[in-house]
């Protein structure tokens, strides 16, 4: 059915997604956010996150560095975040009303996914 469907297609195809507004994150604010929740102090797993946002769209993916340096610290997490869930999440990002927010939201999807997730 449409309504059992629709979910997964808005995550697969988020471009064709005409319901939900942009969520207005770059790359730069998921890294401090993910800073934040790993709690990094200064060294190289911070410097890589720091400076990934410089590099996408060069030689590495996003994602990619996301995933080198959160499955260090997360390699026992298993995912508990639901399609809908999520869906749900990604509406409250968009619809949002400051920074402090898309923080808070970032970190509650995070904290329920596995490093795969967030590849």
């Amino acid at each position: 059915t449409h309504e059992a469907i629709f979910p997964i297609l808005r995550l697969i195809l988020p471009k064709l997604d005409r319901e939900r507004q942009s969520y207005n994150m770059k790359e730069s604010k998921i890294a401090r956010v993910l800073i934040k929740m790993l709690a990094l102090s200064a060294g190289n797993d911070k410097n890589v996150l720091s400076r990934s946002y410089l590099m996408s769209g060069q030689a590495s993916d996003f994602g990619d560095v996301v995933y080198s340096v959160i499955r260090k610290y997360l390699s026992h997490c298993k995912t508990t975040l639901s399609i809908h869930e999520l869906n749900t999440s990604l509406n409250e990002m968009a619809n949002r009303n400051n920074e402090a927010e898309a923080e808070e939201i970032l970190m509650k999807i995070f904290k329920k996914c596995s490093p795969e997730d967030c590849r």
